[in-house]
C-alpha cells in the first residue's frame, strides 16, 4: 500500500488531487475526477454518498475504498482527510494497479 499511497503524494504536489468531502463533491460535480479514494475507516454512507453521485452526474470515476486508514493516508498528504479525487487519469489509473498490486 505504500507505493500507491506514495503515488497519491506526488499526484498532490502535481496538483491532481481534491483532498476532502466538499472538495471531491465538488470535483465530481465538474466532471474533473477519474477516481474517488475512500480509506478504509470512513462511514459506509460515505461509500454510498459517493457511488450514488458518480450515478447523478454521470461520472465514469470509479469509487475505491482502500485498505489505508485516514492517519496512514495523511501521512503522504498536507492534511488529514478520509476522502480524495484524483483529477489525472494517469495517476488514477496507475494508483488502482498498485493498490491492487499491494
Amino acid at each position: 500500500m505504500d507505493k500507491s499511497l506514495s503515488l497519491l503524494g506526488m499526484a498532490c504536489r502535481a496538483g491532481k488531487l481534491a483532498l476532502g468531502h466538499d472538495a471531491a463533491l465538488d470535483s465530481l460535480k465538474r466532471g474533473k475526477s477519474s477516481l474517488i479514494v475512500i480509506c478504509s475507516d470512513s462511514s459506509q454512507r460515505l461509500v454510498r454518498e459517493f457511488a450514488r453521485s458518480v450515478d447523478f452526474y454521470k461520472s465514469e470515476a470509479p469509487v475505491e475504498k482502500i485498505s489505508a486508514t485516514q492517519e496512514q493516508l495523511s501521512a503522504h498528504l498536507p492534511k488529514k482527510v478520509g476522502v480524495i479525487s484524483v483529477e489525472d487519469g494517469g495517476f488514477a489509473d496507475r494508483f488502482l494497479q498498485l493498490s491492487r498490486q499491494e
